[in-house]
């Protein structure tokens, strides 16, 4: 029961009790407001990266036939341009002519190579960007948020997981650093080969050419 005194009449203690309720009630809408938005707010987040991600597969699959065939040429001229330069240095040629066969093979090899590389780094990069996704949606997942949100939060980890964004030139191997890595040492090796192959024959054509001279030089005899 409420006694009034001079200090704290009835009436102001009842309005008091019901200003408390409205702003009781107010906070709970409030709170229940902004939990709707940061769940539908996430829902949206999910649902714009699964298109993303499925824009980019597709994207992909229509040009994997192209890379594949751009990845196979650049590595089959930059391999032939470079040894095609190991023999140019060799060959006793003026400033001129050196300068002449050079600068043209040059270019080319860093017209393939930057394509390589650039086809290969976007790639990479797109992919290690959605991957990186997961790393802050889970740093929103916190003991204070309301059970729906960290319940969106975990359906969009799992969708990370089971939908990671990797490029390919048609499902023949993936196209990022590690593909670079592989045709530097792919490259250097057949250059090698071819290096050492083009030495072994050099002493036989040299015997070849000697062994058919002498021999026209005795039927003229």
């Amino acid at each position: 029961m409420l006694t009034t005194t001079p200090e704290s009449p009835q009436h102001k203690r009842v309005l008091r009790m019901r200003d408390d309720w409205n702003k009781g009630v107010a906070s709970t809408l409030d709170e229940n407001r902004r939990t709707k938005e940061n769940v539908d707010t996430m829902r949206a987040a999910k649902q714009v990266h699964l298109e993303l991600v499925k824009a980019a597969r597709n994207t992909n699959d229509i040009y994997g036939i192209q890379i594949l065939l751009s990845m196979t040429a650049s590595f089959v001229l930059i391999t032939s341009l470079l040894y095609n330069a190991y023999v140019i240095i060799w060959l006793k040629l003026s400033s001129e002519e050196f300068s002449r066969e050079m600068i043209p093979l040059s270019c080319w090899v860093f017209f393939y190579a930057s394509k390589l590389f650039a086809i290969n780094h976007v790639c990479a990069k797109t992919s290690a960007e959605a991957a990186n996704t997961g790393d802050i949606i889970c740093e929103l997942y916190e003991p204070s948020t309301s059970k729906e949100f960290r319940a969106e939060i975990r359906d969009f980890t799992l969708q990370l997981i089971q939908n990671p964004l990797t490029f390919t030139a048609s499902g023949f191997f993936n196209l990022d650093y590690t593909f670079i890595h592989g045709v530097i040492g792919s490259v250097t090796t057949y250059l090698v080969i071819l290096i050492q192959f083009g030495d072994i024959q050099k002493p036989d054509a040299i015997l070849n050419s000697t062994m058919f001279t002498n021999y026209t030089n005795t039927t003229e005899m």
